[in-house]
């Protein structure tokens, strides 16, 4: 996955992108190379990247997701998504990972 943000998105995480827009090419960029590639690790991270898309968009409108939230997810993405860029199974569980503290948000 030759993408300079995905470097700084192990190190920064979601907050690294300064809108919903950034971090939706960003999802839709991983889907359309995992297409084109065939890569189950990026189409693992483009689910989990839009599922947070998701959660922004469902709450622009009530104010935003809280800060503490996006910072878990950061940690979460700083704790196991560089060890999981090379590697199928473990990136499947850094999107589940993502996707139950979604389902989980309570604003």
């Amino acid at each position: 996955m030759p993408d300079a943000r995905l470097d700084i998105f192990a190190t920064g995480g979601f907050t690294f992108f300064l809108s919903d827009k950034e971090l939706r090419a960003f999802a839709d960029d991983l889907d359309a190379m995992s297409a084109e590639t065939g890569s189950a690790t990026t189409l693992f991270l483009a689910e989990a990247v839009a599922a947070v898309c998701d959660l922004f968009g469902e709450h622009d409108e009530r104010g935003g997701v809280r800060v503490d939230f996006i910072q878990e997810l950061d940690k979460i993405t700083r704790r196991s998504f560089p060890q999981a860029l090379n590697d199928a199974k473990r990136m499947r569980s850094f999107r589940d990972e993502i996707i139950r503290n979604v389902a989980a948000y309570n604003p």
